[in-house]
């Protein structure tokens, strides 16, 4: 990517405002780095903090090698405050474990995210005042993913924010629309069912453990009864 003059000095702006919450002992001489950088010099800062030059930022801000706002953590995910939002309140809320996309994370661990999103979206839509919420899940570089880290986007939305999410509507042509259909339904179809399998077997074997469990269990028991 390329910044263009008034990216640039959104971005100068934006850092600017972040090193304000940082000790002065670690701020050093960045901030006047900052303001005298270059766009170029200000681009390659801005791939560094989204992980393109080396470990994962989100990594990183795990590790605590990155100071950060924390909005809640735990063991298994954390939610923080983006340095660069796209809006007022923006959340960034994502996994511990280093997972790139959607389908590499585990079922329980995926459904205690979207969980945390879901009870998370009132909230900040009540006391931010905001009149509405995006909800914004990138996967892959070409829809937005900069950083090869699972995580999902919480935008808070209000009148005139200026917050770009949509495309330009034309009718798709019947033929194509059925061509597509045809080969997702396919897709899915096979995907579920063989997820749907898997799972079966897993849990069929879950219950035979835990039947023999119990079963070794009540042989124990009746034979300490015996006389």
């Amino acid at each position: 990517m390329t910044l263009t003059k008034e990216q640039a000095e959104q971005v100068r702006e934006q850092i600017l405002e972040q090193l304000k919450s940082l000790p002065k002992d670690k701020i050093g001489n960045l901030k006047e780095q900052v303001k005298k950088a270059s766009p170029k010099e200000l681009e390659s800062f801005l791939q560094q903090m989204q992980g393109q030059g080396g470990e994962c930022i989100f990594c990183k801000i795990v590790k605590g090698e990155i100071d950060t706002i924390k909005i809640f953590e735990d063991k298994d995910i954390l939610a923080i405050l983006d340095i660069m939002p796209a809006s007022r309140g923006h959340i960034i809320v994502f996994p511990k474990k280093h997972i790139h996309f959607i389908q590499e994370v585990d079922n329980p661990l995926l459904n205690k995210i979207m969980n945390f999103v879901k009870v998370l979206s009132p909230a900040l839509v009540d006391v931010l005042k905001a009149k509405g919420l995006s909800i914004y899940l990138p996967q892959g570089q070409l829809a937005g993913q900069n950083v090869d880290h699972f995580f999902i986007n919480v935008i808070p939305r209000y009148e005139g924010d200026n917050v770009a999410i949509g495309w330009e509507r034309k009718k798709a042509d019947k033929k194509e629309l059925d061509k597509v259909a045809k080969l997702v339904k396919k897709a899915a179809t096979n995907t579920v069912v063989g997820q749907l399998e898997e799972e079966k077997k897993k849990l069929l074997k879950h219950q035979k453990i835990q039947e023999a469990s119990e079963a070794e269990q009540i042989y124990k028991h009746v034979k300490k009864r015996r006389p």
